[in-house]
């Protein structure tokens, strides 16, 4: 250990992918990106030298838990940063809706915000009608 700042994420089941890590799970990149610039209270700014995936799977009972090292640089860190902040300043447009499944390919048939989404009221193959966010529609 060189002493520098590592960051954790505890996960109930296998790590993800570098495939989902890559697309889906920048979890550990943000926190790394809010590191960087001393965004954690008591912590002073310090670009992370580890991140790591702690699987605790039925594996870990048995102390075999699953470990996943995520390699991390600065660069990763600010181009996740930038990443973020276009994002929310996308859904800061009123006219960009929230998907009520946004990662379709990641979908079974149910998902747990589908009763907030009025799933089953429409065919999926029903053309969506953008209406946009804060209007009223009667």
């Amino acid at each position: 250990a060189n002493g520098g700042l590592i960051i954790y994420d505890y996960k109930s089941g296998s790590p993800p992918s570098e495939q989902e890590v890559k697309y889906f799970k920048k979890q550990l990149k943000l926190e790394a990106a809010i590191a960087t610039v001393g965004g954690f209270k008591n912590i002073p700014a310090a670009t992370p030298s580890r991140l790591e995936y702690i699987g605790l799977s039925d594996k870990y009972m048995s102390n075999e838990g699953e470990v996943r090292e995520e390699p991390i640089t600065l660069r990763d860190a600010q181009a996740v940063w930038i990443e973020f902040t276009e994002l929310m300043t996308a859904y800061a447009d009123p006219l960009k809706g929230f998907p009520a499944r946004p990662r379709m390919q990641k979908m079974g048939f149910a998902y747990e915000f589908d009763h907030l989404a009025r799933k089953g009221e429409w065919e999926e193959s029903d053309i969506p009608v953008d209406i946009p966010v804060g209007s009223v529609s009667r």
